[in-house]
């Protein structure tokens, strides 16, 4: 550690006796954190103090952002130097100074940060405060000093909702924040493609480019659109692909190899390779790829003696891409959603910058703290009633008794009925849910109890479509919501009532505006919940997204 670093925070003009008091309270602070990482985590990303810009060394308040950003256990937030100190300081030419304000995670909510789980406003606060921001224009000043093309264009596979879109339009404005209008380099949709029917016609109504119904006919180069139009499919810098996890996906009875080309999985995959090879056939044309899948994708399946990821990640590194996968959980990217998904972040070998870190490095370089479960819901006066669940249905077959008995010799017979009781009285569950379903929530109430949670005066999320003895909430931290499924039903505690399918919308990262923006407010609230099912969870692709972009050299 440097006098210069240890003093940078010193050497600013400020402007007033309380500036530069501020000023040494934090300087103070950074280097007690600064001995604190290291003697806690040696093998920090940053362990040489080198900056992720190549002409530049970090400083320490660079890299105490970085840390911050790294969920230390501390509850951090980045701002502007101009929000405290008037205007922003340089340092070493390479981005902002920004001041690092410990605060409570109410006090953040005041700060304007309420509403991070949007795309669009993640994408803004992510790249004004993480150094990946001074890579990402870097990338982009390069693609701006190409004359013949300053279009990137960007390809997906069942993507779903449109989810990329947002993504393109996150870094297309921060292209025009730095370069303006007229200079700014721009990603643009070339083509979506969707197997399922109504997905595939919602996205040709929304947007003015092709959307292809077969996934196979990719790698001919002419593919069937939703309109029943025969096009061109056009070779794509970027690729954004989402193929089926039926096969390999833990809610399947039926699982298949990877390799099996006849299962959903493994055609997906066997798809993805023929574009590929498609768009390299007359040179190395496609230069970076993002996959998303279920966590199984990183398991070793003992039936089939393979891991799918090391079979994904050795053939695009046999076609010339520099392979990383990591698994990312939406709860730590803002998202108050248990959600595991398998990213897969491929960089073409001629096109990466070779003194960045790895690239799942600078992916978790973006985690952050979940915001609080109240940010997601919607009022009571505005939930939405689901047309499957409109009525009471009888509940079928005798197993889920023996596993009541189970559960009530567990917890207290006593304890789970007099739950039970209470529950049918409270909110709209006993005119949308089953008795068994009820049942479900009663011993789901009780286990909570016993763990010293109280949904009876706290918002909390319980999935009753389970069985009686699975798990129907998070046991490491039951303020998260379980996985959201296409099918799944789930009672919010307190308001005593079922998550709706804007409110899952919004737990996989959109804002009612981007909702809209997408298309999705005109559909029903069981089509709203098969589309969160199936969709990317926004912060986590936009993650993903950024660490590509800072990785890829055009």
């Amino acid at each position: 550690m440097s006098r210069q670093g240890l003093l940078c925070g010193m050497k600013m003009c400020f402007m007033s006796p309380t500036a530069k008091c501020l000023a040494g309270l934090m300087t103070v602070r950074i280097c007690l954190m600064y001995c604190w990482h290291r003697m806690k985590r040696p093998t920090t990303q940053l362990q040489t103090g080198r900056d992720l810009n190549s002409n530049s060394q970090t400083t320490m308040m660079q890299y105490c952002a970085r840390v911050e950003m790294n969920r230390l256990n501390a509850l951090a937030v980045l701002l502007p130097m101009s929000l405290a100190l008037g205007s922003p300081r340089k340092f070493n030419g390479t981005c902002s100074c920004y001041c690092v304000v410990v605060i409570s995670l109410d006090a953040i909510l005041v700060c304007g940060f309420s509403v991070a789980h949007e795309v669009g406003k993640l994408a803004a606060f992510w790249l004004e405060s993480n150094n990946i921001s001074t890579e990402i224009q870097a990338t982009l000043e390069a693609i701006l000093q190409k004359q013949s093309d300053r279009t990137i264009k960007v390809g997906s596979i069942c993507s779903g909702t449109g989810m990329d879109h947002l993504l393109l339009k996150a870094l297309n404005d921060f292209g025009t924040q730095k370069f303006g209008n007229n200079n700014a380099p721009r990603f643009v949709h070339e083509f979506f493609c969707e197997s399922s029917e109504a997905k595939g016609k919602a996205l040709a109504k929304l947007h003015a480019v092709p959307v292809f119904q077969n996934m196979d006919q990719l790698k001919d180069g002419l593919a069937l659109d939703w309109n029943g139009t025969y096009r061109v499919v056009r070779k794509v810098k970027g690729l954004l692909d989402g193929y089926p996890c039926t096969s390999i996906s833990s809610q399947n009875t039926r699982p298949a190899s990877f390799l099996n080309s006849s299962s959903a999985t493994g055609n997906g995959f066997r798809f993805l390779l023929g574009f590929v090879d498609y768009c390299d056939a007359d040179g190395d044309y496609l230069e970076w790829i993002l996959t998303e899948n279920v966590r199984n994708m990183m398991w070793h399946s003992s039936q089939y003696d393979e891991r799918p990821m090391d079979i994904q990640n050795k053939s695009l590194d046999e076609r010339g891409f520099l392979p990383s996968s990591v698994l990312a959980q939406s709860a730590r990217f803002s998202l108050k959603h248990s959600r595991h998904r398998a990213i897969g972040l491929y960089v073409k070998k001629t096109k990466t910058k070779a003194f960045l870190p790895d690239l799942a490095q600078t992916f978790f370089s973006f985690e952050c703290r979940p915001l609080p479960l109240s940010q997601f819901l919607c009022d009571d006066t505005g939930i939405e009633a689901d047309s499957r669940h409109s009525g009471p249905k009888p509940s079928r077959g005798t197993v889920w008794k023996k596993q009541l008995a189970m559960a009530e010799s567990k917890f207290g017979q006593a304890a789970v009925q007099q739950n039970l009781n209470r529950l049918k009285c409270l909110g709209t569950l006993a005119s949308v849910c089953t008795e068994r379903e009820l049942s479900v929530c009663a011993v789901a109430i009780t286990d909570l109890l016993s763990r010293d949670y109280d949904p009876y005066n706290n918002l909390l999320i319980i999935q009753v479509d389970q069985d009686v003895n699975r798990s129907t909430f998070i046991k490491t931290d039951p303020t998260l919501c379980p996985c959201i499924l296409p099918n799944g039903k789930y009672v919010v505690s307190k308001r005593w009532s079922l998550l709706t399918g804007t409110e899952k919308l919004r737990l996989q990262g959109l804002s009612l505006d981007e909702i809209y923006d997408l298309g999705l407010s005109k559909y029903s609230d069981g089509e709203k919940s098969d589309y969160a099912g199936n969709m990317f969870s926004g912060p986590v692709l936009l993650a993903a997204m950024l660490t590509v972009v800072a990785h890829w050299k055009p």
